[in-house]
């Protein structure tokens, strides 16, 4: 079977997807729906490679978000990749309202953050382990090998977590 024959089946059994979310607990909840006409909307080629790097610090994040692939609308989900230098270090930062997991792809990496009593809890990570940030944590990531870069993968469990950058 040839493309064309592929692109005109996909024409005459193209359906429309549409996702409700209900967002909220109580009264007044917004329903979210999208429209995707085609399995190429459902792809994103936005974190294959980073964003270079930012004044210094060696590190730069790239965000997938609902602004960026609209797939992702409505769905409660988001990932990001962030690239380390040597010593590269992703400053203090939160995202409101917005759960992180941070996956090593690559490196080793130190992590941390403020905790509820205002105690630093750090932890060491190599290559493959997982860490979880709690929603509105202030926190950051260290690239701890000065002879190598370092790789990390995070999912948010919002489609639109934002950061905020702390003052460092």
């Amino acid at each position: 079977m040839n493309g064309a024959m592929v692109c005109l089946l996909l024409l005459l059994v193209r359906t429309t997807w549409q996702w409700q979310e209900v967002r909220g607990e109580t009264g007044g909840a917004e329903r979210v729906v999208i429209e995707l006409h085609h399995s190429c909307e459902y792809k994103s080629d936005y974190l294959v490679s980073n964003a270079g790097f930012r004044d210094g610090l060696e590190s730069s994040t790239k965000m997938a978000d609902e602004s960026i692939f609209k797939a992702l609308r409505g769905q409660g989900v988001a990932m990001a990749r962030t690239d380390f230098g040597p010593n590269g270090f992703n400053p203090p930062h939160k995202h409101p309202g917005a759960l992180e997991v941070l996956y090593v792809m690559d490196g080793t990496l130190r992590v941390g953050f403020v905790g509820s009593n205002e105690t630093i809890l750090e932890q060491r990570l190599s290559t493959g382990d997982l860490f979880v940030f709690p929603p509105d944590i202030v926190h950051y990531q260290l690239n701890m090998n000065s002879n190598s870069s370092a790789m990390a993968i995070s999912a948010f469990n919002s489609s639109n977590p934002g950061t905020s950058q702390i003052a460092y």
